[in-house]
């Protein structure tokens, strides 16, 4: 799950791991596909050695009203991890 808030003047995600970690990220603007990025800022319980963690992500919205979602995780306790784009999820509204 996922909880968007206003910080000052930044948006910030928090997203609450099944993990049981809870890194926070900052919207860093649109780019040229319309995707809202979202990178990592800091986090509670990132400690846990073979755990991982969201680094970023990434959401659009279409005008048909569905949205598509990318993620990003990293090793936890790591300096520096190979990251590769999770696979594009597509969700679109049922009535």
């Amino acid at each position: 799950m996922t909880l968007y808030a206003l910080d000052g003047e930044r948006l910030l995600a928090t997203h609450y791991c099944p993990q049981g970690n809870q890194p926070r990220l900052v919207f860093g603007g649109e780019d040229a596909q319309r995707r809202l990025q979202f990178h990592f800022v800091d986090g509670s319980h990132l400690h846990v050695r073979g755990a991982s963690h969201q680094q970023a992500f990434w959401i659009r919205f279409d005008d048909d009203g569905s949205f598509e979602r990318a993620e990003t995780y990293v090793e936890n306790d790591t300096a520096e991890s190979p990251a590769e784009e999770g696979a594009v999820v597509h969700y679109t509204r049922v009535d």
